[in-house]
């Protein structure tokens, strides 16, 4: 959120932001089916 507040580059800031959101998301999901595996 810095990036959006300090270079008004909204664009950039929300792309990576929905990157960041998309990788914490398989993660948790990966997480997720190997606690059930187990």
């Amino acid at each position: 959120y810095k990036l959006a507040f300090s270079s008004y580059n909204l664009s950039q800031a929300s792309a990576s932001a929905v990157v960041i959101l998309l990788i914490s998301l398989g993660l948790t999901l990966f997480y997720i089916r190997y606690q059930k595996a187990r």
